[in-house]
């Protein structure tokens, strides 16, 4: 459900129905194979997580994982970046939360 850099993802029927759709998903999982895991594998990549969740890490900071612990922010930078909201939240993700949406 989050890219991860490497071939393939944790859940092999997950896996198969993505790289199915995207054969480069089997190269390098990115972006857009974790977009295409959370719209195709059902409920395997629902999240409790939410923007503003405390459990999800500072905006101001990368860490792995989506999402950050300041609402406004978060629902600001996942507008401009959506991946920052399905992949990990990234130096591209604390830019655009520090000096476009803070």
């Amino acid at each position: 459900c989050f890219a991860n850099g490497t071939p393939n993802c944790n859940d092999e029927t997950c896996c198969e129905t993505v790289i199915g759709i995207d054969e480069a998903c089997g190269n390098a999982w990115d972006a857009i194979c974790a977009s295409l895991a959370q719209v195709n594998c059902e409920d395997l990549c629902v999240s409790d997580l939410a923007c503003g969740d405390a459990g999800t890490g500072p905006c101001d900071e990368p860490h792995a994982g989506p999402f950050c612990d300041t609402q406004d922010v978060c629902d600001c930078v996942c507008v401009f970046e959506p991946f920052c909201c399905i992949g990990d939240w990234d130096e591209t993700c604390v830019f655009i939360g520090t000096q476009i949406c803070d």
